[in-house]
């Protein structure tokens, strides 16, 4: 698209503008994704650093005769709005970092190497003084700093909605505790709470074919709690201890907030592929003389209207033939009955509605030996990067609201429209979609880890009993806390969940 005649600026043709801009995106995306690096690296390091305590916790380890690693079977859960706060300010400062490093590039004489060095020709106009390259490199860094600004406004809905989703759960338990310990009638209007049970029923209906299906899972558990894997009525042991002690919102819980912290964190990988579709609109810029920023903006609100439909459809999808399973197999949560029997009901009576379709098989199997949630996550990050990018582009783009106001504001129209949509419901789609991933039969090797890790804290806090109705002893805890699975060995998932109260153990040695 050639421009008016009247047009004051160094380009002749729209691509000319979006090769050039797609070109200094690349050169500062790399530049924050080095300061990030090296950033996190320093963080990384600081955090095996002295802190007061550390000996008399070695001398205690020498003096009992363990060399071992010490670690806390409680889940380590994370403040949500801390990690965000925390990230947001990692990422302006990365921002002002490429702020220092076009200053510095200026002073000392880069963009006049620039101009002498590289000419406009016929076939591609270029600056041609270094007021007009210093003008347009930051106006890039701008439009950099908005868009990541944008993209954190809807991780910012993104994290409220898991706070208030956790929130939820745990209120949903005590009030399952609450019903279970009362004597009056356990019948509750709450949909919420009926929902909750059922999702909380299909998870413990699943469990109780582990001895079957997944024998080593099966052996696992009960290795943490104390039990003979090979003993008869092993499985309906571990059913009702599971019915009466396992801390479902909390599994609910660490899934989600793993889900959501890495939809804060914009990973490497996060930024190769975009450093690569960058580089992707560059070359379709530069050879095919099209205008990419123009023409992947309608198609970028497209894809993301696209993805979030289909997010949208899958999550209430597999949230209603969850409900409806639960339904048909009779398991209800607030009677501690036997999962075995209810199963073994649910198969007599509606047999047809576990019965695997091929296809279904497939990709179910997709789903357990891949981390098919977090792949969606990151794709969905891309995504929002690569709107709120070409919102920011589209309102600071000068000439395209002085040359082109009728297109200029039917984009900024859709992106309105697309961000009100994404604010609305991204807050309950993406809690809902990482819960329901971590159900069976979806659940892979990092929801086995949280959900042993769980365990573990399950078995930690019912370690003073001294003996239940189930047959499981006083040695339960004491076992299976120096015989944790290997799943549970991940630092980053298990700790304490108050460190002030590490420190004051440290303290009082």
């Amino acid at each position: 698209m050639e421009l008016e005649e009247d047009s004051v600026q160094w380009y002749k043709y729209g691509w000319e503008h979006s090769y050039l801009e797609m070109i200094t995106l690349v050169i500062l995306t790399c530049l924050a994704l080095v300061f990030e690096v090296c950033f996190h690296q320093l963080m990384h390091a600081m955090e095996h650093t002295y802190l007061y305590g550390d000996e008399h916790a070695n001398t205690a380890l020498v003096m009992r005769g363990s060399s071992r690693h010490v670690t806390e079977t409680r889940t380590r859960h994370r403040r949500l709005f801390k990690e965000f706060v925390s990230r947001v300010a990692g990422e302006f400062m990365s921002l002002g970092f490429l702020g220092l490093s076009v200053f510095i590039f200026n002073f000392i004489g880069g963009f006049d190497i620039l101009v002498e060095k590289f000419h406009s020709t016929d076939d591609l106009h270029l600056p041609e003084s270094v007021t007009e390259y210093a003008h347009f490199v930051e106006l890039v860094h701008i439009k950099l700093f908005l868009g990541m600004a944008m993209y954190f406004v809807l991780v910012f809905r993104v994290v409220s909605g898991g706070v208030r989703q956790v929130r939820k759960w745990e209120q949903l338990n005590l009030q399952r505790i609450e019903h279970a310990t009362s004597s009056g009638p356990t019948d509750s209007p709450d949909p919420d709470f009926d929902k909750y049970l059922r999702l909380r029923g299909h998870f413990l209906f699943k469990l109780s074919d582990w001895q079957r299906k997944e024998p080593t899972h099966f052996r696992e558990t009960c290795r943490m709690l104390g039990m003979c894997a090979t003993s008869e009525g092993a499985q309906r042991k571990l059913d009702l201890w599971l019915h009466e002690n396992f801390s479902f919102s909390e599994y609910l819980a660490i899934n989600v907030e793993h889900g959501v912290c890495d939809s804060i964190e914009v990973h490497p990988l996060t930024w190769l592929v975009v450093l690569l579709i960058m580089c992707s609109f560059a070359v379709i810029d530069r050879l095919g003389r099209l205008d990419s920023i123009g023409l992947g903006t309608p198609i970028c609100i497209l894809l993301a209207f696209g993805m979030l439909a289909s997010m949208q459809w899958l999550a209430v999808r597999k949230h209603r033939r969850i409900l409806d399973r639960a339904r048909a197999s009779g398991v209800d949560q607030q009677l501690p009955i036997s999962f075995q029997d209810a199963q073994q009901q649910s198969a007599h009576s509606d047999e047809s509605m576990y019965t695997e379709k091929p296809a279904a098989h497939i990709v179910k199997n997709l789903h357990r030996h891949y981390n098919t949630e977090m792949i969606t996550l990151r794709v969905l990050q891309i995504v929002l990067f690569l709107i709120s990018y070409f919102f920011a582009s589209t309102l600071l783009d000068l000439d395209g609201w002085r040359l082109h106001a009728k297109r200029t504001w039917l984009y900024t129209a859709g992106f309105v429209l697309l961000f009100s949509l994404l604010s609305y419901s991204l807050p309950s789609s993406v809690p809902t979609f990482l819960a329901l991933m971590a159900l069976p039969p979806y659940m892979d090797d990092d929801n086995l880890k949280m959900f042993f890790s769980v365990l573990a804290g399950d078995v930690h806090q019912h370690r003073c009993r001294p003996s239940d109705d189930h047959g499981l002893p006083q040695q339960v805890a004491d076992e299976s806390e120096h015989d944790l699975p290997h799943h549970v060995a991940d630092e980053s998932l298990l700790g304490s969940a108050h460190p002030e109260d590490d420190a004051f153990e440290r303290r009082s040695m």
